[in-house]
């Protein structure tokens, strides 16, 4: 059965895994506030709702340069718009490593998909 973290994240297509110490996820919101830093932690909520997974577990990731389609691809194989954060200027949009809260069936397995920050991203974490 899920916990009460899990449950209070239902409404959240996406969450952050990875964030920048300084940095603060808000799951009420989903908003991430706080300025980044060089070192990085695990979010909570995000290793409480892998805990509460049942069976085997299998990831997919993409990983690039900044601004190139990387959180719209990941939302279309979730089967919805925007599942991770995009935006259609410059500045970047995933700031860390984000995770889907809709698991995927992979042939007997879970499939999380996650978002990267891109690469060569001016304000990085």
């Amino acid at each position: 059965k899920p916990s009460n973290k899990m449950q209070r994240l239902d409404h959240l297509a996406s969450i952050p895994l990875v964030l920048c110490v300084g940095q603060k996820f808000n799951p009420t919101t989903g908003e991430v506030t706080g300025q980044p830093s060089e070192k990085l932690y695990i979010v909570s909520e995000a290793l409480e709702f892998i805990k509460n997974i049942n069976g085997p577990i299998g990831v997919i990731t993409i990983i690039g340069e900044a601004r190139t389609g990387k959180s719209f691809l990941l939302s279309k194989l979730q089967g919805k718009d925007k599942a991770f954060k995009v935006g259609n200027g410059f500045n970047a949009q995933t700031i860390g490593i984000w995770m889907s809260t809709t698991l995927l069936d992979g042939n007997g397995c879970k499939i999380i998909l996650l978002d990267t920050e891109g690469l060569k991203h001016v304000e990085g974490a």
